[in-house]
């Protein structure tokens, strides 16, 4: 059975949240996003209160199901869904390219290009959620275009050109990539299980990988 969801303002975007329960969708004339039961069709509520001088927003559900993201341009602050509170506002000297929760919710990777000893460059931050504060920078000579926590958090992958960057969350440190065959890493993804990596590039190209232990 197909269901429709009656909305009467112009949809920007619109995301299933991980578990499949809920769908987030994006009013492009307003600050606000519609969260609806899948089953029902029905809206459960809305959220609104973030606010940025950017004429345009996006929105991404975490990957803990309790989290959605906003983010317009150099701007991403957390909402968690059941209370609607915004936690820190997190803010960049460019434009976010991609973002990611931590499935336990304490972690928030961005890529966006920053200052670093000097030089602007591409880069990837850790964050802690609850305050805001960088935890750690990560440079690349590439633009990152995908980010992904596995499932226990302690692996950081960024999709960049023609590879896939590792950090070991724990102790920040560089765990060298792996190379794809053509184009620019758009998307990467763990398995639930952690197992594997999927990736997929501007080119067409998807792969999948094993993750070593």
């Amino acid at each position: 059975e197909v269901k429709r969801i009656p909305q009467a303002a112009f949809i920007s975007q619109a995301l299933f949240s991980p578990d499949g329960t809920l769908l987030g969708t994006a009013n492009a004339n307003a600050w606000e996003i519609t969260l609806w039961n899948t089953n029902s069709a029905q809206a459960i509520k809305t959220l609104t209160g973030f606010e940025t001088a950017a004429p345009v927003y996006s929105f991404q559900f975490g990957s803990d199901g309790k989290t959605i993201l906003w983010i317009a341009r150099g701007t991403l602050q957390p909402m968690n869904i059941e209370s609607a509170t915004l936690g820190p506002s997190i803010n960049h000297e460019d434009f976010i390219s991609a973002a990611a929760l931590s499935a336990d919710g304490n972690l928030i990777a961005t890529a966006a290009a920053g200052t670093v000893e000097g030089e602007f460059k591409p880069i990837v931050t850790l964050w802690d959620a609850e305050n805001g504060q960088s935890l750690a920078v990560f440079s690349n000579e590439d633009p990152f275009n995908a980010l992904a926590f596995s499932p226990h958090a302690n692996l950081l992958a960024a999709g960049s050109n023609e590879k896939v960057l590792f950090w070991d969350i724990a102790n920040h440190t560089s765990l060298g990539a792996i190379t794809t065959a053509s184009g620019l890493v758009s998307s990467v993804q763990f398995s639930p299980d952690g197992t594997h990596l999927i990736t997929a590039t501007d080119e067409g190209l998807v792969q999948l990988w094993r993750v070593e232990k």
